[in-house]
């Protein structure tokens, strides 16, 4: 196999999710690889993918990546795509949860004034206020000095979240149009 197309199009050939999960991963982890090449890496077998293939590298590689801001476009193109089997982006309780929240939720996102200012606002969010902060004045990453850092809000409804992901992040996967 010369390159990511070819490993792509052979792991689809093989039956069984956990194998597949797998050999999935191996396009965008290993030998020389890291948490910041990791969305790139996705990018570049995206076209391969379909269904619930896609939607699963997609988180992996998004949940596991550093550095997405370079990705920006690419992230909230990937999240919009029109592919079959987005509800395999969630699991069945992440869906639940979603769902029991009501029609209203409140997020929240650590960023920085100027994000804030331009209302061009990356896709990850919580739903914790603790979380937020954790990412706005604790978090290494994040651009600029702790002065230039804040966190805001929104009251969003949850037919527009794209994803839930549990866990301590408690991440609501949400494009801000700001123009509502």
């Amino acid at each position: 196999m010369k390159n990511n197309e070819t490993r792509a199009h052979q792991i689809l050939k093989y039956k069984g999710k956990e194998i597949i999960k797998y050999q999935l991963d191996r396009l965008i982890f290993g030998p020389g690889r890291n948490s910041y090449s990791y969305f790139g890496n996705f990018l570049e077998v995206a076209n391969e993918l379909h269904g619930w293939h896609y939607w699963y590298l997609l988180r992996t590689a998004y949940e596991c990546a550093d550095g997405i801001f370079i990705y920006r476009e690419e992230v909230r193109e990937s999240f919009i795509k029109n592919e079959p089997e987005k509800s395999s982006l969630m699991s069945a309780y992440e869906k639940r949860y979603l769902k029991s929240l009501g029609p209203i939720v409140q997020i929240y996102r650590g960023m920085t004034k100027t994000e804030a200012e331009s209302g061009d606002f990356g896709v990850s969010w919580t739903l914790s206020l603790k979380k937020a902060e954790a990412f706005a004045f604790e978090y290494s990453r994040v651009h600029g000095t702790p002065e230039e850092r804040i966190v805001l809000s929104l009251d969003i409804k949850v037919s527009d979240v794209i994803a839930y992901f549990s866990g301590s992040e408690r991440e609501i996967i949400y494009i801000h149009n700001p123009e509502e």
